[in-house]
């Protein structure tokens, strides 16, 4: 087995690993870990851009007050203060990076408006926010000559006593084991998406930090509530992939119609297209079922803004068959963004000593019951920035080395047996526990996922393929036991059978552990 060592371990290249990473280099030794290639993250993919105040006509009151308007009554106030507040100096570290966000001819940014925010605060660099943040950091993580390892899947996390002393990986290039030992370890994962037949997520997204901090021990908050975007296209119906199309049109004037040319969506809120994501994702998916198709429609505005502020989107229609310019084109909702995680408190700390989290496989408490658009990449760098600050302030620790592992030799499971079982449960999910809902669906993914859980169970040790196998399932069992739990709608967690908002649960959270919720 490979031993390596370091100070601070961080688990993930998105940028809220990028940006712990780089807030801690001048003070620790980091080592960056990601399971795949560099850019293979959610951050790559992310289209809208930065809910900021930046603007002389917005201010960070308004900013908090949609954010926890949009939470509804469940974020924590003082994490989105801490969101908001620490908002614009993140993004001038990112400009400082060398990072360019669009602006308009007098110089000054170009802000877009999304749903449900007041103003238009959505600081972005076309329709491809993320991947030019993305490679920013990469850049300045390579400038500093911060360690990075790629293909290196999460095996586990080293925890003993309640305290993570680093992780246990697997190399996918060789198949060896490779033990870190580190003081602290940064679990900046990302979500959970692809448990769904259908999201906008890439393909790795199955969960694993937080399945693997569930097993270390890890508190895990708010899992029912799982985000659906509602505007998304099928651009490869045999590999079943779906691309996200991005909220900020329907802030510039692209609006949702049915085939008879009908604007629903006012029939659900007076915001309209701008309603918040689960009232749009609901309304569709309504639509939907009542043998409707659903169409967003860009022909409202001009031709030339569509190419020159989207230009991906339009590129990726066009792949399609479709010129938005011309033509209205077909949308579902599909599975998105995982607003509930590892319990952090405003430090990125888990309930874990010295395992920390941060970005989308965390819960901070500014989301609530649904995130407002474009506070995940702010979440991501105010949140990755206070973690690495938090680590840089601590006093250095010996490391314990933990009991030797011993290497066993993994049985393999059948390939298409992993592939047939990962198919079936993410089609479980999308179909039991996707945007509605109730107690009949919902126990009977519990029973299912139960009797495979309990399979795995048999198993001595995983090679990756089971292990991904495993984790995936412990994420859609989380997400089932806390959507049996809140028998309510709020969010993006809607019940068909309990529809209405129980007012007595405001404030109230999903909490669940290894030891309160054992795995099977």
């Amino acid at each position: 087995m490979l031993g390596l060592e370091t100070d601070v371990l961080v688990i993930g290249t998105g940028i809220s690993g990028l940006m712990t990473a780089l807030t801690l280099s001048d003070k620790r030794k980091v080592l960056l870990v990601t399971k795949s290639r560099l850019r293979k993250c959610n951050t790559y993919y992310a289209q809208g851009g930065v809910a900021v105040v930046l603007s002389n006509t917005d201010n960070v009151k308004i900013h908090i007050r949609d954010t926890m308007r949009t939470g509804l009554m469940l974020a924590d106030e003082k994490a989105v203060e801490i969101l908001v507040n620490e908002g614009p100096e993140r993004v001038k570290d990112l400009i400082d990076y060398g990072i360019c966000f669009n602006k308009k001819e007098n110089g000054e940014f170009e802000f877009l408006k999304e749903g449900a925010h007041s103003e238009r605060r959505i600081l972005h660099a076309f329709d491809k926010t993320g991947y030019f943040i993305e490679n920013g950091l990469l850049k300045e993580v390579r400038h500093r000559k911060i360690n990075y390892r790629e293909m290196l899947f999460l095996d586990s996390l080293s925890v003993e006593d309640n305290n993570c002393s680093g992780a246990i990986f697997t190399d996918l290039n060789t198949g060896r084991k490779v033990r870190v030992l580190a003081q602290q370890t940064v679990l900046a994962t990302g979500g959970a998406g692809a448990v769904y037949q259908k999201t906008t997520n890439w393909n790795g997204s199955f969960g694993d930090g937080l399945a693997a901090a569930y097993l270390a021990g890890a508190d895990i908050r708010d899992m029912e509530f799982y985000q659906f975007h509602p505007t998304a296209i099928q651009i490869n119906e045999k590999a079943n992939k779906f691309f996200l199309i991005s909220e900020s049109v329907r802030g510039e004037g692209a609006i949702i119609i049915n085939e008879k040319k009908e604007r629903f969506l006012y029939e659900h809120d007076e915001r309209g297209e701008l309603a918040p994501r689960d009232i749009v994702a609901r309304a569709i998916a309504n639509q939907l079922e009542e043998g409707h198709q659903v169409y967003l429609d860009f022909r409202q505005i001009e031709k030339n803004q569509i190419q020159k502020v989207f230009p991906m989107i339009y590129k990726n229609c066009l792949k399609t068959g479709v010129d938005i310019t011309r033509q209205p084109i077909a949308i579902l909702p599909v599975a998105h963004y995982m607003i509930g995680g590892i319990k952090t408190d405003y430090y990125g700390q888990t309930s874990v000593h010295n395992l920390y989290a941060c970005g989308e496989v965390a819960s901070t408490g500014v989301h609530g019951a649904n995130r407002l658009a474009s506070n995940s990449l702010l979440e991501c760098m105010v949140y990755g920035h206070r973690v690495g600050k938090h680590i840089a302030g601590q006093p250095r620790v010996k490391i314990k080395n933990s009991k030797k592992l011993k290497e066993k030799a993994c049985k393999p499971t059948s390939g298409r047996l992993l592939f047939t079982l990962k198919a079936d449960n993410r089609a479980l999910m999308y179909n039991n526990v996707g945007i509605k809902r109730d107690e009949q669906k919902l126990k009977g993914a519990e029973v299912q996922l139960k009797q495979v859980l309990e399979k795995m169970k048999t198993t001595d040790c995983q090679n990756v393929q089971q292990k991904q196998l495993l984790y995936q399932l412990i994420c859609s069992y989380l997400i089932v036991k806390s959507a049996l739990s809140r028998k309510e709608s709020r969010g993006a967690h809607f019940r068909s059978d309990y529809p209405k908002t129980d007012n007595s649960l405001d404030q109230k959270h999903t909490e669940l552990n290894i030891r309160s919720t054992p795995i099977c």
